[in-house]
């Protein structure tokens, strides 16, 4: 078994409990165990997700709406451990029977260069500094705050 970080996630068309199934005939208990001993075998974990419990639907509006836990987010225990501060969501969508997910793996500021790195506002003063927090702060629209701080801590740091 594999010691790297992995992450297996989407539609796994099984449930690992019947309370992750509201609605029609429950699931054979063989196949939720073949399932969890899979899983199991693989040294996979089940992610927590937040949002919405169930993932998948059918039926809505009749008698025989169904809803289950289809998609999930499998990690390895080596992966919870390197990405602590990650964090998986079931999403919201209008054209589909599955709900997305998402998985967000937040970057961590070790402790040692929280405690080293302060900002000096003198700093704005010099160009080479401006020049760099302009470029780190306008590089991307996509990345977050957290991340352009990082990023500027570990420049100036240098």
């Amino acid at each position: 078994m594999s010691t790297r970080p992995w992450v297996c996630m989407g539609d796994f068309n099984d449930i690992l409990d019947n309370h992750e199934k509201k609605g029609g005939r429950r699931q054979p208990n063989a196949l939720i165990q073949g399932f969890r001993n899979a899983v199991m075998a693989a040294g996979l974990c089940d992610f927590p997700m937040s949002g919405y419990k169930f993932t998948w639907e059918t039926g809505r509006g009749s008698d025989r709406w169904v809803e289950e836990k289809l998609d999930r987010v499998l990690t390895s225990p080596s992966f919870n451990s390197l990405f602590s501060h990650a964090r998986a969501a079931s999403l919201e969508a209008s054209s589909s029977d599955h709900l997305p997910i998402l998985l967000e793996i937040r970057l961590f500021i070790p402790t040692q260069l929280a405690r080293r790195f302060k900002f000096e506002n003198s700093w704005r003063r010099e160009p080479q500094c401006r020049e760099l927090i302009s470029n780190v702060w306008n590089s991307s629209a996509s990345v977050d705050v957290f991340n352009k701080l990082l990023r500027c801590g570990e420049l100036l740091y240098r």
